[in-house]
């Protein structure tokens, strides 16, 4: 064998490979799923599939188990400070309006932070009492 068909022997091994290292990994589902998985993406944060896989693959994403939501829950809970009924007093309504604005449009933002604050008052503010029974 010569030198000639050793490299036309390469040449056509290396011809179907590719070089990066990348493969496609992809879903089947119904048309009618699509909706749904996209609202599903943007309600836990990603806009993609791809960004999803990223985070999961990175080990962002875990599984938690009811006695790791337990335990979490605990951890969080012993950092609140105040009374359990002041919760609205630490909103900071500038980042909820924020949070709001990437999943609505502006309008029906603000509309849901005003409610926020106007239930709030109704609610936990002085003389709420008087103003739920009338």
């Amino acid at each position: 064998m010569g030198t000639d068909q050793v490299h036309q022997n390469e040449q056509k091994s290396n011809c179907g490979q590719k070089r990066y290292g990348w493969k496609n990994v992809a879903i089947k589902i119904k048309e009618n799923d699509l909706i749904t998985l996209n609202r599903q993406l943007d309600r836990v944060g990603y806009e993609t599939l791809g960004e999803l896989v990223r985070d999961l693959m990175a080990g962002k994403i875990m599984h938690m188990t009811d006695d790791k939501q337990i335990e979490f829950m605990n951890m969080n809970s012993t950092g609140q400070q105040g009374n359990y009924y002041d919760f609205h007093k630490t909103v900071d309504v500038d980042d909820l309006l924020k949070e709001y604005v990437k999943r609505y449009t502006t309008k029906t933002s603000k509309c849901l932070v005003s409610y926020f604050r106007r239930y709030a008052e109704i609610f936990f503010g002085l003389g709420h009492d008087n103003e739920l029974l009338n």
